[in-house]
């Protein structure tokens, strides 16, 4: 798993963070990590060529790193140019001079970002380091807004992240599984946890084909198709009409997961309606995930009671000591975050 990693050094946790796109404030811890990551070698070696020091073979690797690393998907053009904006703050901060690279990239970086052609933005994305060799990582578009074409679907939600780092440390649940995500949205949960526990096979759900459409491209662009070990789909699921037809689809199923689903309360009893469907044939011996941001505690509270009044009980198997496990800091709050075991009742129904 891709943790903060001293024996990598600095440089390898701001390259992850760059590509997340974490807060400009926290590149700027980042950054300055990474500029005082040299050696009284380094130091010696640059002064005895110049008579000065500057940095500058630090400056053109944390260059090399970022912004003018080769990736499927790098950070849109006005992200990058406010990175180089911050980068040149903290060269200037430091007394030092600029790298001359820096300046002919951010000059290129102000045009591409001022022309925004369609290329330019549907390159955009976000990549996640899954591990620390950088060998398993998930790229997904980016998306400026919250809401696109009335759906909240295309977003990367909080609890998503969350789960993900939760069952690294209960990775036997979903290892060669066969795994049924609820409400996928974009699908950085379940990209990242084919990519991380091997599941058998793993089925993308949600209602609308412009998200389906979005999470099967997103498979291909990470390569999760025709692996001989893995199944992976994407399939329509709307939780306000599932039927047995649903039920016999899954029949299959080890584990259902779901993240930052309820934020509706229209959709409590229709959420909880389908997971009686998906589990009328294997019953308790389906495991269910739900993982949850809880911003308003009086819509969890309904959500909670409307179990119970249905037959279904949550157990709160959150663990603070799985935060950082994958992600980088700063690219997703795990305030509130929370990791429920939901089961019916009565084993037998």
């Amino acid at each position: 798993m891709a943790t903060p990693d001293k024996s990598r050094g600095a440089l390898w946790n701001l390259q992850r963070g760059y590509f997340a796109m974490v807060s400009l404030k926290q590149l700027e811890g980042l950054l300055r990590a990474a500029l005082a990551d040299y050696t009284p070698e380094d130091y010696a070696k640059e002064f005895a060529e110049s008579q000065s020091f500057n940095g500058l073979v630090l400056q053109e690797s944390i260059l090399r790193a970022t912004v003018l690393k080769s990736f499927s998907r790098k950070p849109p053009a006005g992200y990058r140019k406010k990175f180089l904006r911050v980068f040149v703050e903290e060269v200037e901060a430091l007394e030092w001079e600029v790298f001359e690279e820096v300046w002919l990239v951010s000059s290129a970086c102000c045009q591409e970002d001022s022309a925004k052609t369609s290329a330019s933005i549907d390159d955009a994305g976000k990549t996640y380091f899954l591990d620390d060799d950088g060998s398993r990582y998930v790229s997904i578009p980016y998306e400026p807004f919250v809401i696109a074409n009335g759906t909240t679907g295309l977003s990367a939600w909080d609890a998503g992240f969350y789960l993900v780092e939760w069952l690294t440390m209960h990775p036997e649940l979903v290892r060669r599984k066969c795994v049924v995500e609820l409400g996928s949205g974009s699908g950085l949960s379940g990209l990242s946890i084919c990519k991380l526990f091997t599941p058998s096979s793993y089925t993308f759900t949600d209602h609308r084909e412009d998200i389906l459409e979005r999470i099967r491209r997103n498979i291909s662009l990470n390569g999760l198709q025709g692996i001989p070990s893995q199944s992976v789909d994407v399939m329509e699921l709307d939780w306000f009409c599932s039927s047995e037809q649903d039920a016999e689809r899954w029949k299959d199923t080890d584990v259902l997961l779901a993240a930052d689903v309820l934020y509706d309360p229209d959709l409590f009893e229709p959420f909880l309606l389908t997971l009686n469907v998906l589990t009328a044939n294997r019953g308790s011996q389906v495991a269910i995930l739900l993982a949850v941001k809880i911003r308003a505690e009086e819509t969890f509270r309904k959500f909670q009671i409307t179990a119970e009044s249905m037959g279904w009980v949550l157990e709160d198997i959150s663990a603070p000591d799985a935060i950082g496990k994958v992600f980088p800091p700063g690219c997703y709050s795990h305030e509130n975050c929370h990791l429920f075991s939901v089961a019916f009742k009565s084993s037998t129904r």
